[in-house]
């Protein structure tokens, strides 16, 4: 994975369903609903977005975002306000309180702004791109189906995950490999990210206590392996988070 290509693996999930849109719908102009593609210039790179923005039959806006290459999908906006040719929205339960404030173009094609988060400040603009089903803008994201685990004896094994903040949601995948001498080595894989192969730079295993390590990025995991072996319940933390993540034995690992 290129660092320089793409941002930091998983810091989506310490940076970055109530809808709390409020609205008067006479005040609202039509132009801003819609399907918008852009970008936010990042120093260094552009964090390409989608948003979709429309409003409801009560005449309340709704909008979704999402961000491809940090695995972000359908991020269900709050506060989002469209009022004389201006629309702001945020992305409500993220750590820095993420808000977009802009304007749109005089011909309804264009939408610039501010981005803003942690105090921070980027400048961001979208192109309109095509309609939206205002339903489907309003409705929250289906939750994902159940992870199964199956039953097994140690560490070594394919274990899948999913790491959940706000409404963002992560799939993750471990790999790990025993030795003879009773080492362990192995790999995680985030698989919504597309970052593969992440070197676990340590993994201690004893009296069923599980602890994982990466370098880049600075994270780790820390659980507890349950009886029957099918699953590790503990906590991921990173930035100075801890967050609750439970991993599951597979067969195989997830096409």
């Amino acid at each position: 994975m290129n660092s320089a290509a793409r941002p930091p693996v998983l810091i989506l999930c310490f940076l970055l369903m109530a809808l709390d849109g409020s609205l008067h719908a006479q005040q609202a102009t039509p132009r801003a609903q819609g399907r918008w593609e852009g970008a936010i210039e990042i120093p260094g790179q552009a964090l390409g977005v989608i948003v979709e923005l429309a409003r409801t039959p009560a005449g309340i806006w709704a909008g979704k975002i999402s961000i491809p290459v940090q695995g972000l999908s359908d991020f269900l906006l709050s506060k989002v306000r469209v009022d004389e040719g201006k629309a702001a929205f945020a992305m409500e339960g993220l750590p820095g309180a993420p808000r977009f404030n802009g304007k749109l173009s005089k011909d309804g094609r264009q939408l610039f702004g501010t981005f803003s988060q942690g105090g921070a400040r980027f400048p961001f603009t979208l192109e309109r791109t095509g309609d939206v089903d205002p339903a489907r803008v309003a409705a929250p994201k289906p939750p994902p189906p159940p992870i199964h685990g199956v039953p097994g004896k140690g560490l070594a094994g394919i274990w899948f995950g999913r790491l959940e903040v706000a409404q963002i949601s992560l799939r993750l995948l471990f790999r790990i490999d025993g030795d003879q001498e009773g080492g362990f080595s192995g790999t995680l894989d985030s698989l919504d990210q597309g970052a593969m192969g992440l070197t676990l730079s340590r993994i201690q295993f004893r009296d069923n206590s599980v602890r994982l390590r990466l370098a880049k990025p600075p994270a780790a995991f820390q659980g507890t392996l349950s009886p029957d072996g099918s699953e590790i319940v503990g906590h991921w933390m990173q930035g100075g988070q801890s967050t609750p993540l439970t991993i599951k034995r597979q067969k195989s690992a997830p096409e």
